[in-house]
């Protein structure tokens, strides 16, 4: 931990790799509880991979915290990926958000363009079983937190997605977003 408070990983330098990636709202402050603000921060995620060239995997919005499985874009490190994607979806969260997030944000943060934690955690997946443990994990992770019984009832999630044979290996998930409201 750092002087400041923050916890700091060591993620992977490695450009173009394969992650799962969780990055929580600061203060741990419920910032997605409603599902326009669930769709709202799917809709930048996949934003940013589209701009990137990154390859979604999986992802579950949560009501404070994002989990992702990635692939970086080739030539980029995860954190310039992801110190990115938060670096705009904070502005554009910040916009939308009621006065009592941006409040506890306020209150937890450093200034008032803060909105995630500093650091976010990324495991690098260098094997299948590893992939598909993060997967499951991910996809069950609204089911351990009594959301809901069955993962892919979690319409914030991408179980549904596998449940109906929209992943592939090569691309991902993303492509299976096109054309969603977001």
């Amino acid at each position: 931990m750092a002087g400041d408070g923050y916890v700091r990983w060591a993620n992977s330098p490695d450009a173009g790799a394969l992650m799962f990636v969780t990055t929580t709202v600061l203060g741990y402050t419920p910032a997605f509880k409603y599902p326009s603000e669930k769709s709202q921060v799917l809709g930048l995620i996949v934003e940013a991979c589209r701009f990137h060239g990154a390859q979604l995997h999986a992802y579950c919005i949560m009501d404070h915290h994002v989990h992702l499985v990635v692939r970086a874009p080739q030539g980029m490190e995860m954190s310039k990926f992801m110190q990115s994607f938060k670096r705009h979806s904070a502005r554009e969260l910040r916009k939308s958000a009621p006065p009592w997030i941006l409040d506890r944000l306020e209150t937890a943060g450093r200034d008032n363009r803060t909105f995630w934690m500093r650091s976010f955690r990324g495991i690098p997946i260098r094997a299948e079983r590893v992939f598909w443990a993060c997967v499951r994990y991910l996809h069950q992770n609204p089911v351990r937190a009594g959301i809901c019984k069955c993962m892919a009832e979690y319409p914030w999630s991408s179980a549904r997605l596998f449940e109906d044979g929209c992943w592939t290996e090569k691309k991902g998930i993303l492509p299976s977003l096109d054309g969603l409201a977001l």
